[in-house]
């Protein structure tokens, strides 16, 4: 009759063990892009820059991301494992030469992230003319 008393103890000590053993793996990646005319002075957010990750040919897929920052000069990428991956980020900037000229002046910025299980790590993405 003991038998049957601790049985149903064990197993439930074994499910609450199995369900509190799983851990948060997802890696997250925050970049924040902004202007900058000299590499040390941040400026306005750079909205709608194209940020990619991990563009190296020989990563996985599921470690690239590719996607546009929002109007706050952010992009936001969920990985699955962690990683340490470079990070590149073009856009174009209005340039004015005179009053009724204008042309677009390309941008480009690099830097590397280091993902860690559980985490959001933030990275800032100084942007620079060509």
């Amino acid at each position: 009759m003991k038998k049957f008393f601790y049985l149903p103890i064990f197993v439930l000590m074994v499910v609450v063990l199995a369900v509190a053993c799983k851990k948060d793996t997802s890696c997250g990646a925050l970049i924040r892009v902004y202007f900058s005319e000299n590499g040390q002075d941040a400026e306005e957010p750079a909205t709608d820059a194209l940020v990619q990750i991990g563009t190296n040919a020989n990563y996985a897929d599921f470690a690239k991301a590719e996607g546009y920052t929002n109007a706050d000069g952010v992009f936001e990428w969920t990985f699955k494992y962690e990683a340490s991956l470079d990070i590149v980020v073009t856009t174009t900037r209005p340039f004015f030469i005179n009053d009724s000229t204008m042309v677009e002046m390309p941008y480009k910025g690099t830097s590397q992230v280091k993902l860690e299980p559980g985490e959001t790590v933030e990275v800032t993405v100084l942007v620079l003319p060509e």
